[in-house]
Order: C-alpha cells, then sequence, then structure tokens
C-alpha cells in the first residue's frame, strides 16, 4: 500500500502507457507555480520522443516546441489568486494563458481545493484510455511528503454508464460554474466530452484492493461527510486539522490516531488532543534518497500528504486526496477524496505502521507527540496582517478584473486594468500591480476604484497574467503577500504566440533545426536531427552539405507514419510567410520540397 522508502515523481505517473499518446489532460490544484506547469509540456514531449532528457531540455527550441504542441491540449484549475510569482518571466507563459482557469467554491467561505488529474490518450488504432490521478499535492516544487493514487482503464463500447464512475463525472461537469471568468466554447466542449466518455470506463482498483468509491466534496454546494458509520479505528493523517473535524471523528471511533505537523498538533486544544488515542509528528530528519544520476542527495521534508485508514471489522477504508482533517473541508470547500476498499488483514493501520520482513514501517518516521505545556500561543499581529492581506487577496480574486490594451500614441501598447466591482480596504494598506513580463520596479498603485494604466508595453511584453503586491502595516509590523491572476485581456492584438515562435527563430539554421525536431519521431531521431544540424555554419563542415539534407526524407517519413506533423510544419511555415521579413527565414529550395509534399497531405484529409 504505502511504502515510505518508495517514491515517484508526478512526471512519471503521467508517463502514457505503451502504444498510447496523450491527447488532453484536465487537473485541478489549490496552488499553481507557472514555472512547474511549463514542466508538463516538456514532459509529455520527452514521453513522446521516449526521451532522454538532455535531447530536449538542452534545445530552446524544443522547449520551444513542447510548449507550443501540449499547451492547448492540457487545462488547470486552480483557486483564483494562488498562482504564485515566478522570479523570471518568460515568453512561454504566455502559450499557458488559455490552460490556466481560476476557480472558486460554491459555498461562502469556501477555496477550491482538489487535486486531481484526468488524463486522455489515443492509441493509433482509436481506443481511448483515461488515466484518474487522485492526489495530495498541488501543481508547484513543493519537496513534501505526499500520497498519489492511480487508476486506469478503457473507454468500453456500451451505452450504459458505470454506475461508480457518476461521482467523478458530475464533478468534472460542474468545474465550469465553478470558473470565475467562466471557460471558453474549446473548453467546454472538451470538459462535457471528458465527463460523458468518464462514464464508460472500467477502471480497475490497484493492488490490495477490492474496490473503489470517489468523493467529490462541496463541488454543488453541498456538505458531504465520506466515513462510514462503524468504524471502529482510524488513522488520520493531514498537516491541518481543526477541533470541531477532530472531535467528529473521535465520537465516531473507538480509537483515533492521529499523525499531522507539529505545529498543527501544538495549536489543538486539550480536549482534542485528548480524544485521540495516538498522536504523531513526522520526523525532521525524514527519509533519505538515493541521489539521481548526477543529481544531488536531498531528503524529503514537510508532510503534507493527507489520507484516513479505517478498520471496520476484518475490512478496512482508504479515503486520500485532497482534504485536510477540518471544518472547512467537509463543510465548505471543494475538494476531492478517492475512497480504497480492502481487507485488514493485508491494508490495516498495523499493516502500515509496523515494519514487516520486506519494507520499513511507517511508525519509523514518527516521533510520539507530547504535549509539553497548553496550546502554542498565537501572534495576535501577525495574524491579523495576513488576515487581512488574505481578505484583499480574496477579493481581488471576485472583482471581475480585466486589462484592456490599446495601441499608445508614443508606440507600444497602453494597458488599463480596471474592475467592475469595487474593493474597499483600508487607506494605509499599499495594493500594487504589473505584468510579470515586466519588472517589479514598475509596479502601480491600485487606486480606490482599482484603477492602474500602463503607458507604453512592448508587444513582447503584453501579458494575461498579473502580478499583485499587498502590503499591510500594523503595529510597526509589515507583512506582503504576492501573487498572480490570470486576466481578460481584453483587445490585444492577434499573432501573440507566433510572435514567441517568430522571436526565437533568427537564421535559417534555426529554423531547419526547428523544423527537423517537429518531424522527429523518435528520440534517436530528434538527437541525430539536431546533432547533424547543429553542425551547420561550422568550421569542418562536410563539403556541399546543404541546409535541406534530410529534409525530404524526414518529411516522407512524417507523411507515412503520422501526417499530423506536416500540419505542425505547416502551422510554422504559414506564421512565417505572414510575417515580415521571415519568410527569407525559408532556405532556397524549400518550396520545390515542401510543396508536395503539403499538396499530398492535404489530398489525404479530402
Amino acid at each position: 500500500m504505502l511504502e515510505p522508502q518508495e517514491r515517484s515523481h508526478l512526471m512519471e505517473i503521467l508517463r502514457p502507457s505503451d502504444g498510447f499518446r496523450l491527447e488532453f489532460a484536465l487537473a485541478t490544484t489549490y496552488s499553481l507555480d507557472l514555472m512547474t506547469l511549463l514542466t508538463v509540456p516538456l514532459a509529455f514531449a520527452r514521453f513522446e520522443f521516449d526521451a532522454a532528457e538532455d535531447a530536449v531540455t538542452s534545445d530552446p527550441l524544443a522547449l520551444l516546441e513542447a510548449v507550443r504542441r501540449y499547451a492547448e491540449h492540457m487545462v488547470v484549475f486552480c483557486q483564483g489568486g494562488r498562482i504564485g510569482l515566478p522570479k523570471h518571466g518568460s515568453q512561454l507563459l504566455t502559450y499557458l494563458e488559455d490552460a490556466v482557469v481560476a476557480a472558486g467554491a460554491a459555498r461562502e467561505g469556501g477555496v477550491f481545493h482538489p487535486k486531481i488529474w484526468l488524463l486522455r490518450f489515443v492509441a493509433q488504432d482509436g481506443r481511448v484510455r483515461y488515466r484518474f490521478l487522485c492526489l495530495t499535492r498541488n501543481l508547484t516544487f513543493d519537496r513534501s511528503w505526499d500520497t498519489a493514487l492511480s487508476l486506469e482503464g478503457e473507454v468500453q463500447d456500451r451505452t450504459k454508464p458505470y454506475g461508480v464512475n457518476r461521482p467523478l463525472a458530475e464533478f468534472v461537469e460542474s468545474l465550469p460554474r465553478l470558473a470565475t471568468y467562466g471557460v471558453s466554447d474549446a473548453i467546454e466542449s472538451r470538459i462535457a466530452e471528458i465527463a460523458r466518455e468518464i462514464r464508460l470506463v472500467r477502471f480497475e482498483p490497484p493492488d490490495g484492493f477490492d474496490d473503489f468509491t470517489f468523493w467529490p466534496l462541496g463541488h454543488n454546494g453541498a456538505k458531504t461527510w465520506p466515513f462510514r458509520s462503524g468504524s471502529n479505528r482510524m488513522l488520520v493523517v493531514a498537516p491541518f486539522m481543526s477541533p470541531g473535524c477532530i472531535g467528529r471523528l473521535a465520537d465516531e471511533l473507538d480509537e483515533l490516531l492521529v499523525v499531522s505537523r507539529l505545529d498543527s498538533l501544538d495549536a489543538l486544544p486539550t480536549d482534542s488532543l485528548e480524544a485521540m488515542e495516538e498522536a504523531y509528528f513526522l520526523d525532521d530528519n525524514g527519509v533519505p534518497i538515493e541521489p539521481q544520476d548526477g543529481g544531488v542527495d536531498n531528503e524529503l521534508a514537510g508532510l503534507h500528504a493527507k489520507f484516513y485508514l479505517g478498520e471496520r471489522g476484518y475490512d478496512v477504508s482508504l479515503w486520500t486526496g485532497s482534504a485536510n482533517a477540518t471544518d472547512a473541508a467537509f463543510r465548505a470547500n471543494v475538494e476531492f477524496l478517492t475512497e480504497l476498499s480492502g481487507r485488514r488483514s493485508r491494508q490495516g493501520i498495523d499493516c502500515l505502521m509496523e515494519p514487516s520482513k520486506v519494507q520499513a514501517g511507517f511508525r519509523e518516521l514518527l516521533q510520539p507527540y507530547t504535549r509539553k505545556s497548553g496550546p502554542a500561543e498565537v501572534d495576535e499581529v501577525q495574524r491579523a496582517l495576513e488576515d487581512q492581506a488574505e481578505e484583499v487577496r480574496a477579493a481581488l480574486t471576485k472583482a471581475d478584473l480585466a486589462a484592456d490594451v490599446a495601441v499608445a500614441d508614443g508606440g507600444g501598447y497602453r494597458v488599463t486594468l480596471r474592475a467592475r466591482a469595487k474593493v474597499a480596504y483600508p487607506k494605509d494598506m499599499d495594493v500594487r500591480c504589473w505584468p510579470i513580463t515586466l519588472s517589479e520596479e514598475v509596479a502601480l498603485p491600485l487606486d480606490r476604484r482599482l484603477g492602474a494604466t500602463f503607458g507604453s508595453i512592448s508587444f513582447e511584453a503584453l501579458s494575461a497574467f498579473f502580478a499583485f503586491r499587498v502590503t499591510v502595516t500594523k503595529a510597526r509590523r509589515r507583512f506582503e503577500r504576492r501573487f498572480v491572476l490570470n486576466l481578460p485581456l481584453l483587445g490585444a492584438p492577434e499573432g501573440r504566440r507566433e510572435h514567441v515562435l517568430r522571436s526565437m527563430l533568427n537564421d535559417p539554421e534555426q529554423l531547419m533545426r526547428f523544423l527537423m525536431f517537429l518531424l522527429a519521431d523518435t528520440d534517436s531521431e530528434a538527437d541525430a536531427n539536431l546533432s547533424v544540424l547543429g553542425t551547420v555554419g561550422q568550421s569542418g563542415c562536410v563539403p556541399g552539405f546543404s541546409i535541406t539534407s534530410g529534409l525530404l526524407e524526414a518529411l516522407l517519413q512524417a507523411l507515412a507514419s503520422d501526417p499530423s506533423r506536416i500540419d505542425a510544419v505547416e502551422r510554422v511555415v504559414a506564421d512565417l510567410r505572414r510575417s515580415a521579413g521571415k519568410a527569407d527565414l525559408l532556405p532556397e529550395g524549400f518550396d520545390r520540397i515542401w510543396n508536395p509534399i503539403w499538396a499530398a497531405r492535404q489530398g489525404m484529409k479530402k
């Protein structure tokens, strides 16, 4: 079940099954790191080329194509205002603007907190396979202890849906209603397709379990308590807890065991601790990790996993997912848990906690918790500062903000931030904003009507991602909160994504290297193409070598094995022809090779 000495990376559990390719990815998360999200398209490109990592990541043009190719094949719903501010801006973030959707909870006071993935894979023979991931981690670079559940199955040729999948399908259907700014017609159509097909997927429970149940929470505004009555013993693992939730669990159980963070246990009242049979916190030393090839020997740090292991006689249920042991999780938030059912003899609490002949016990990673005094004192000033900053962040996510773009008189573009709803905050609170493509030094204060105008922004710096800095001062104490909002960019010129490509292609050699990467069907082909083309222009190059060498063969192979790669080349070629001066990048003789290939591809579509 849970083996603390083993680990897996999110990018690895996204890998398609043999014979399948990714067609679309739907994800939900509470917090989001944009640079982490950029690595997802890169990972899918690596999988497609059966990659050695360096073959893709060492070439910026390869990274560009990875993001171009897959950003339009994924969508991520995240809690509004919980996008982290990247340390460095990147033009590639332009490709993520349509892939990131801000969301909120259906109930007042709640947050959007689920952490699931639904991956749609397609085989060459048309079979469709789905992978469902129920995670406890957000889409960030955090290096904490988390758990991941993966279920997989193919869409079956049947008309009657599987009843067990209904809660999952209904959760997927609810996502557009939870979106702060709504979703595009394309995303809504995709979500409807996934919700329809997911009802017909035959998922298999993981080894050691007999059955599973999906438990979406709060997506429809209803309160849900997923834990079955009759459990006599439960292990709760969660980084955050509240007295109300702990009390409710303790009232329904004969024995309650808890694993949490040290500071969370310190903050609980004494009667909550007395309701626990045993309480533990994760040992700060963690578990040593074998270093990766050329990597650094690090340790996992920080508990972020969330699961509930309950025993009923000879049976056991494991609920895992996003929900902390808090009142908010089960009364106000949007969350997602998956319940796995099995036998206590194989998956019970003692099987997890105690060591066996084949694996270490979870208890070996833990320290017993003993309260040395009363509940930890709360820094009321710090809490007040943080609460005020959070109130402003929440208000800004609901203010219906948008950015108007217009041509500036002196060149470039004028961008005006505006809001349809007013947000009241104290006069001594400083709120500033700026496009994340620019330095924080150009940040402008938001006036009382939430307006800010940036006078002259270059085409390259236009972005739907805006950074915000909220500064609160109280009792000579200062607290800052930075975050990013993905706002509607109204009136923006067309072709911003194409411009990113054009700005990175500066000479014919770069263009040919990029086209050969598009046409490569395997990692070995990509390596060979990039290696050969990388010698162009260097001293010692073979005499008579043409920049179009190998292009015809690569085009013919792509036309026969995967014509969609020809379409990808056409999009690049057409964009260059529309761009002033960029058509000159096409090498001499290119049209003699390209025109018959494109004519053949068009004939295949008829």
